[in-house]
């Protein structure tokens, strides 16, 4: 038997609710209509695809962490320089 893989995305709440909704009206689990479309993708049998023009999501993500960490960075930093500045004045008196 293959290994099995359990899948995960985000999708629209209503979006999702409508998919279930007309795949079971159909006599079909969403889990079927997507192993369907799969395996229609992954055969060359399934409908073009519009393609988007955009980056791939790892760049987006990787460049917003990185500015958040660079923020967070720069106030520990900060953090640190009062606290030396504390230590200072504590240390002449």
């Amino acid at each position: 038997m293959t290994e099995m893989k359990t899948a995960s995305f985000r999708i629209d709440r209503e979006k999702w609710d409508e998919f279930i909704a007309k795949a079971e009206a159909n006599g079909f689990t969403g889990t079927r209509v997507i192993q369907d479309a799969i395996d229609r993708y992954i055969a060359g049998t399934y409908p073009e695809i519009e393609k988007q023009q955009r980056q791939p999501r790892s760049v987006t993500v990787r460049r917003e962490e990185l500015t958040a960490l660079s923020g967070q960075l720069a106030a520990a930093v900060a953090q640190i320089e009062r606290l030396a500045s504390q230590v200072a004045e504590l240390q002449g008196k």
